[in-house]
């Protein structure tokens, strides 16, 4: 059980981090019925039927795998939909909530940054950032190490307080969906390999050798009857 086990772990925590998330519910709710259908493998795969035979099983359990195998597959192409269309949908309006529209002015106001000392240039944008001056940010939008002498990592951190001060419920969900978009392809690789093991490859080759002889002899003796 140990592929439900640490899919179980996932599900926890996406469902608690992210499920309270409109954009993201859905692919939440995807995980956890990965989850339910790789727990039911293992399942399957682990009780066998006592009238049943060995080959009869592992027929059986590989295609339970496969139906897993196929599910997963359609789940991770939601998913990944899903996390684009709404990644989308956050971007433009946090975009539109900030304002971030370079100005004619730009170009001087990058240059100004430029020949302030580093002291200086943080308190330009520490007061930006707490004035709500767009066009100062703007500016710095556009901008790279070159133009301003900002380094990109204080850039990020400054743009990104605005914005998210501009669009708090926005920026959150973003910032969360950013975090689910590293979970998700945990839980896909891991149910993947949930259907691999239950797939015994030399077990059903055994079982399709076998079905082949017996079919060839049920035809023999159909043909010896007959004639």
């Amino acid at each position: 059980m140990k592929h439900s086990a640490i899919l179980q772990t996932i599900t926890d925590r996406v469902g608690i981090n992210y499920s309270r998330y409109k954009n993201l519910n859905p692919a939440c709710r995807q995980v956890a019925g990965l989850t339910i259908a790789v727990t039911k493998l293992e399942e399957l795969a682990l009780n066998k039927n006592p009238i049943e035979t060995e080959a009869a099983h592992a027929k059986r359990v590989a295609a339970a795998a496969s139906k897993v195998k196929s599910m997963t597959e359609q789940t991770q192409q939601q998913i990944t939909e899903t996390v684009t269309e709404a990644k989308s949908e956050l971007q433009e309006i946090i975009a539109s909530k900030s304002r971030l529209i370079p100005t004619e002015d730009a170009a001087e106001i990058r240059l100004a940054l430029r020949e302030l000392n580093s002291k200086q240039r943080k308190k330009v944008l520490f007061d930006a950032t707490n004035n709500g001056d767009a066009v100062i940010l703007a500016a710095l939008d556009q901008s790279n190490y070159l133009t301003t002498g900002i380094a990109d990592d204080l850039k990020v951190r400054f743009l990104d307080q605005y914005r998210g001060s501009q669009a708090p419920a926005e920026f959150e969900e973003l910032k969360a969906l950013e975090g689910m978009v590293e979970a998700v392809p945990v839980a896909i690789t891991t149910a993947f390999k949930a259907s691999e093991d239950a797939f015994d490859p030399s077990c059903i080759k055994q079982l399709q050798l076998d079905e082949n002889k017996a079919a060839e002899a049920q035809k023999t003796f159909d043909e010896s009857v007959t004639a």
